[in-house]
């Protein structure tokens, strides 16, 4: 099973393509981020993309005066490989993108966690 929405592309297409847009202040900070040609290239990753109700238009605006910070923000929630639901284990920790960074990912009960965010 492949986690939501499912792509039509690149992780940069399938983001803009979101049918419900829960992904736009996200896209915005993908912009600022000097990351775009890693979303758009043919590597693969898992994102673990932040819906919009995860921000608020305050934080928006702090990454995009922050370049670094921006990136920061998009690398912690990029992980270089495929990662499936139904392989996932109880627990597992994975290295970010970003150095130093990892996400951890709980899956009990058919419900998923990346660090304490609900997938």
């Amino acid at each position: 099973r492949v986690m939501f929405p499912l792509p039509v592309g690149d992780l940069l297409q399938t983001l803009q393509s979101d049918r419900e847009n829960r992904f736009n202040k996200f896209l915005r900070v993908v912009q600022d981020s000097g990351v775009l040609t890693t979303l758009t290239g043919t590597r693969t990753f898992t994102l673990f993309a932040p819906m919009d109700n995860a921000f608020t238009e305050a934080d928006v605006k702090k990454f995009e005066e922050n370049r670094a910070l921006a990136r920061s923000l998009v690398l912690r929630h990029l992980v270089p490989s495929t990662i499936y639901s139904e392989g996932l284990l109880y627990f597992q920790v994975k290295d970010s993108m970003d150095k130093n960074k990892q996400v951890t990912i709980y899956k009990e009960g058919g419900k998923i966690r990346v660090n304490a965010a609900n997938v």
